[in-house]
Formats: structure tokens, C-alpha cells, sequence
């Protein structure tokens, strides 16, 4: 599932002190991996990154 919030809320839920929203302060990791024949692998991990990509584009203001 994917969130996003309008910079500002993000910003404030980041504040907030919350325990729910302190993820907002932690850098971004993603791991993608997979189990397949080598061509394969490579298909699957090629694709993934492109979905990934979509999202690590920061939203125009």
C-alpha cells in the first residue's frame, strides 16, 4: 500500500512526536530480490525498479 501526504501534513505529522509517524524522519530503504533462473531474475528485478522509480520522483509543486 501507498500513502502520500501534502508536504506540509507530512511535515507536521513529522513533528507531531507521534510513535506512528516517526518513520517520516528515517531515510527510505527498499530491498528487491528474487529467486529465479538468471534471465528471469533480471526480468523481474528490471521491473521492479521501473515501478520503484515511479515513486522516488518527488511530486511536482
Amino acid at each position: 500500500m501507498f500513502h502520500t501526504h501534502p508536504p506540509k501534513k507530512e511535515e507536521e505529522l513529522r513533528l507531531s512526536g507521534d510513535p506512528r509517524y516517526s518513520h517520516l524522519s528515517e531515510d527510505l530503504h527498499v530491498e528487491i530480490s528474487t529467486f529465479a533462473a538468471p534471465a528471469e531474475a533480471h526480468a523481474r528485478i528490471a521491473y521492479a525498479l521501473a515501478e520503484v522509480r515511479r515513486f522516488l520522483v518527488p511530486f511536482p509543486n
